[in-house]
């Protein structure tokens, strides 16, 4: 069987057999996990009416990651036939391009909601969305499969293989991507830094921001696959192991880390299972990942005022229609206690 680590490495592997095998069991746990943060993560998203362009693109990933995990395992029963490996090849190389791509749209997101709330329109916007995370991979796929389709599936397992170079229409992406994602994520740590110390906070509330941004943003950024290039490049054993480990994981990490840190998806689903008896005012809830409230953060205090909660009740009432909620402002987050009666 496969593990993540095939993915990566360029025929320069350092790693025993009992390593090898002690991968392929973190890489099927690690999988069987992810698909389930995966599946919740679909689920969640699809039962909450919520219009976000950023959960537009974690929608996107986290399809493109269900079927690249499936292919990943699938995968290996097709190496003796050489045209089904071939093809078990190209969409393989099309999906996980497909994950690192939206990956790359949901970086470029953030520095646009940093910037300006309307670049341009919402229509557009997620035009260029679904080009960047299905139409570019593809783009790169078939040049690849015209060139060099001649070494797909060539090796052991039904991959690139580093026969002229073909293995760098995977690596070359995912390197660029992570250079990119990679500066985007200290931009977002420093604004996030920059605006908390303004407000006041204190160091341990600093350092708790900083914790929760980064926990949220990894998952979503890809960053883990930055270890892969430990693999590509022979180097530590334990970053080899941490590869595999955290890559196998992204799924179940975007769910813990980034869908239900964010505040809009807590709230709506709170108001969602009880409409009446909920306030969408949380003290202490800070969306992470929306750089929009990292702008907003510059001009607020480290605690919670009035101001501010009527601030989120403005953002977070919607339209009355037969797919929004309607939350009333004075609602409290939690059961009503009864009038008593004088």
């Amino acid at each position: 069987m496969a593990n993540y680590m095939f993915l990566m490495e360029w025929d320069n592997n350092t790693l025993t057999e009992w390593d090898e095998h002690n991968m392929i069991k973190m890489t099927v746990t690690g999988c069987g996990f992810s698909f389930v943060g995966l599946m919740l993560t679909l689920c969640l998203l699809c039962f909450l009416p919520i219009a976000n362009d950023g959960l537009y693109i974690i929608t996107n990933m986290c399809i493109s990651m269900v079927m690249a995990q499936l292919a990943f395992i699938g995968s290996e029963n097709t190496y003796p036939e050489k045209l089904l490996c071939k093809t078990a090849t190209s969409l393989l190389h099309y999906l996980f391009l497909c994950v690192h791509f939206s990956s790359l749209c949901f970086g470029l997101h953030l520095m646009t909601k940093l910037k300006s709330e309307h670049m341009m329109n919402k229509s557009l916007k997620r035009t260029w969305i679904l080009l960047t995370c299905w139409g570019a991979p593809g783009v790169i796929v078939a040049i690849t499969a015209v060139i060099r389709g001649d070494t797909y599936g060539t090796n052991k397992l039904c991959w690139l293989a580093s026969t002229y170079g073909t293995k760098w229409a995977f690596l070359g992406p995912v390197m660029a991507i992570q250079l990119v994602n990679g500066g985007i994520f200290v931009v977002m740590m420093l604004t996030r830094m920059g605006a908390d110390s303004k407000k006041g906070c204190s160091f341990i509330e600093l350092v708790k921001q900083q914790v929760m941004t980064a926990i949220s943003l990894i998952p979503c950024l890809g960053l883990m696959w930055s270890l892969g290039f430990a693999v590509t490049f022979g180097t530590s054993k334990a970053a080899q192991y941490l590869f595999v480990i955290l890559a196998a994981l992204q799924g179940l990490l975007i769910f813990l880390g980034h869908i239900m840190t964010h505040t809009q998806v807590r709230k709506s689903l709170c108001v969602k299972m009880n409409p009446s008896g909920y306030d969408m005012s949380e003290k202490n809830s800070d969306d992470f990942t929306r750089s929009s409230n990292i702008v907003e953060a510059k001009r607020g205090s480290c605690d919670s005022s009035a101001s501010t909660n009527e601030r989120r009740h403005s953002d977070y009432c919607l339209i009355t229609n037969k797919n929004q909620l309607v939350v009333p402002p004075a609602a409290q987050c939690r059961h009503r206690s009864p009038r008593t009666s004088t």
